[in-house]
């Protein structure tokens, strides 16, 4: 036997003896050889230049010797016309690719003169039915072809029909393993990822529709379906299917394995190797955090690594990291700022090799630009384990963040996707105020085409001044907006904005133009804007408008009058009006005059008569 580690293989050397004084007659070597490369997991791939040999002379007659583990009886079938030495043995040559050689039961037997090629038909004939009996229905290729092509062609040299058969049914049953890993490989199932890209999702589902032509394109292709499936869960942690997403992953303390940091907190922790997560370029990661030997030997323990990722902007995150652990341990935990999950290592998808995957969680980064991070296994078991490695974070883009008219909203300054829950009244003039900008195309594209907009620029006398505004809405400026469309649903959608935090008001004079984020009672001599009349508060008036509206605020009681709503220089013709209760539904008598909610008798409201009592 003669054995190296993989990856090396065997130099050339030989084993052989003489065998002295052979009479003249057919003779038959036989041995049982095992010669194979084993790679990882004790694989077997392809081998060359191991051959049975007889050398009778000068010339030389030999058997190639392709093995997997399992050791095969080889045969070396020569005619020795003179009496004389023989030289047998084994012998491998420069070019091999294998690292493991064995052999045993030599035997050589002579079958007498005349007999030779009675015996090259029976060597022939034990290797015709040993191809014959060779199958496997995963095996489509060449040397699938080139078997059955050799089973059914009638030979006309033995010898070389036997050598050559022989080797095509030892490289048959040879890439069996190459071509049942294609399967394997085929058969792999992939859910959609929620940040994936989708073309990296095409190419995984395309690498699977393949037909291999030999043992090594199997291989190939099957290396190639697992790479194509690991490229894809990559780009989850990556987030490559989300527009605008940013990497974020050196904002945090500890990414990969190395050195303890500071700020860093480890319990029952120490960096392993040797069973690292293989990438989809094939990389292998050398170091990885593992649970220590106290945590092995524990029944009750736990071991944690906290980190903090800090200079984020605010907004919605993804942090992934690559994990593994022993089936029995009761939990692992990964959790992000204010939300976990637990990792279900128990039943892994082994995407990256010795039970490796990756572990993803969304999680929020306020105003403060922190994020504190941290992975905990628990066990109640001696001998539970787990390992980590690989975080990484992605900063996935603008919070959500609903204002409702209806609520007290509470402004922060971000970049968000906001929804505004507001109702409108279509081509008549509302105020509004937002914590965002809006430009003059969103606009349009809220509101209508010729939704107008115009700013309060201050007063003169009882001359409310406004004008046109070009450049859409600012932010905390309250505006007066006619929409030329409004949503059925009192919902707009604001994508990308960055919300300001301000008081929002216009200052004027003797008026100023106040808005308000959240509901808002009236006082006495505030002016508000219904149904295109100006409404003035007074002494006993009680009157809350809505959120994201604005009112006219006089800033002397003095100032207190009746007031003209100019626009560009051009009375509107809105007078004032005086709120006596809530005007939401204005209340008129029989005469049509508008009356307080506390009249009793016939009134008319939204339209419909009714009688109060």
């Amino acid at each position: 036997e003669t054995w190296v580690s993989v990856p090396n293989h065997q130099t050339a050397k030989s084993f052989s003896q003489i065998v002295k004084d052979c009479p003249a007659g057919a003779y038959e070597l036989k041995a049982a050889v095992t010669a194979t490369y084993q790679v990882a997991g004790n694989d077997i791939h392809n081998n060359n230049g191991v051959y049975l040999y007889i050398k009778d002379g000068e010339k030389v007659t030999k058997t190639p010797c392709k093995t997997g583990d399992a050791a095969q009886y080889f045969s070396v079938v020569v005619n020795h016309e003179v009496e004389g030495d023989l030289e047998i043995g084994l012998q491998i040559d420069e070019t091999t690719g294998v690292n493991w050689v064995a052999f045993d039961n030599f035997s050589l037997n002579c079958y007498g003169i005349g007999n030779y090629d009675a015996l090259v038909k029976k060597n022939y004939d034990a290797i015709l039915a040993t191809a014959k009996a060779t199958t496997d229905d995963n095996v489509t290729g060449e040397e699938k072809t080139k078997l059955q092509s050799l089973i059914s062609a009638t030979p006309t040299d033995y010898v070389t029909a036997a050598s050559d058969l022989q080797l095509a049914t030892i490289n048959f049953n040879e890439s069996k393993v190459l071509y049942k890993a294609l399967v394997d490989a085929k058969s792999l199932e992939q859910a959609k990822l929620a940040y994936a890209s989708e073309e990296k999702y095409t190419k995984f589902t395309a690498s699977k529709v393949v037909t291999p032509t030999t043992a090594a394109d199997a291989e190939a292709k099957a290396k190639a379906i697992i790479a194509a499936r690991r490229a894809y869960v990559e780009s989850n942690g990556k987030a490559e299917g989300v527009k605008g997403a940013v990497d974020c992953t050196s904002n945090l303390q500890v990414t990969v394995a190395g050195e303890n940091m500071p700020g860093v907190s480890y319990a029952e922790l120490v960096i392993n190797s040797g069973q690292g997560a293989t990438d989809s370029e094939g990389n292998m990661t050398n170091k990885y955090y593992d649970t220590n030997g106290t945590f092995w030997g524990s029944d009750n323990l736990k071991a944690q690594m906290t980190q903090n990722a800090s200079g984020l902007k605010s907004g919605k995150y993804l942090l992934t990291v690559a994990a593994r652990g022993e089936a029995s341990l009761n939990n692992l935990t990964l959790t992000a700022g204010s939300n976990s999950i637990n990792l279900p290592i128990q039943t892994p998808n082994n995407i990256f090799g010795n039970n490796w995957d990756d572990y993803s969680i969304e999680t929020i980064v306020d105003n403060s630009g922190n994020l504190n991070i941290r992975i905990e296994g628990k066990t109640n078991k001696s001998h539970a384990w787990f390992s980590f490695n690989n975080f990484r974070l992605v900063r996935l883009g603008n919070l959500d963040v609903t204002l409702d008219e209806a609520k007290d909203n509470t402004i922060e300054a971000m970049d968000a996707n906001v929804t505004l829950k507001r109702s409108f009244v279509e081509n008549k003039w509302n105020t509004l105020v937002l914590p965002f900008a809006v430009s003059a195309e969103d606009v349009k594209a809220k509101f209508g085409n010729d939704a107008k907009v115009v700013e309060y620029s201050n007063a003169e006398d009882v001359n409310i001044n406004f004008t046109t505004s070009t450049n859409g809405i600012k932010a905390n400026v309250p505006v007066l907006i006619m929409p030329a469309a409004v949503n059925d649903e009192k919902t707009y959608t604001f994508n990308g904005v960055s919300i300001v935090v301000a008081d929002p008001k216009a200052d004027g004079t003797n008026y100023s133009f106040v808005g308000s984020y959240k509901p808002y009672d009236l006082v006495n001599d505030d002016y508000m804007l219904y149904a295109d009349k100006w409404w003035k508060t007074e002494t006993g008036d009680t009157y809350k408008i809505k959120a994201f509206r604005a009112y006219i605020k006089a800033n002397t009681p003095a100032a207190a009058k009746q007031l003209n709503l100019v626009i560009d220089g051009q009375t509107t013709g809105l007078k004032l009006n005086t709120v006596n209760g809530n005007i939401e539904g204005e209340t008129y008598n029989i005469a049509g005059q508008r009356v307080a909610n506390s009249y009793k008798g016939l009134i008319i409201k939204n339209g419909k008569k009714i009688i109060k009592k």
